[in-house]
C-alpha cells in the first residue's frame, strides 16, 4: 500500500471517525492504486472532517489540499 494512503488511513481510523468495514474497504480499494489516485481520493472524496485529519498526518494544510483538488479537477 502506498505510503500517503496508509498514513491518511491509519489517522482516520485513530481519530475514530468511521467505522472498521470503511477502513478496511478503503485499504482494500487504494492499496493498489498509485499515489497520484491515492492523492485524487484525499482531495476530492473526503468529508471536511477527515480532510483535516488527512491534511495533518500527511503535514499539510487543508488549504494545501484544496488546492491540490482544484488542480486534479482540471486534469
Amino acid at each position: 500500500m502506498d505510503g500517503l494512503a496508509e498514513n491518511v488511513l491509519n489517522a482516520i481510523e485513530a481519530g475514530g471517525n468511521m467505522d472498521a468495514s470503511w477502513i478496511a474497504n478503503k485499504r482494500a480499494e487504494y492499496g493498489r492504486e498509485s499515489r497520484s489516485e491515492v492523492l485524487r481520493w484525499v482531495c476530492l472524496s473526503l468529508d471536511s472532517k477527515n480532510i483535516e485529519i488527512a491534511a495533518t498526518a500527511i503535514g499539510v494544510s487543508v488549504d494545501d489540499l484544496r488546492a491540490t483538488g482544484r488542480v486534479l479537477q482540471k486534469t
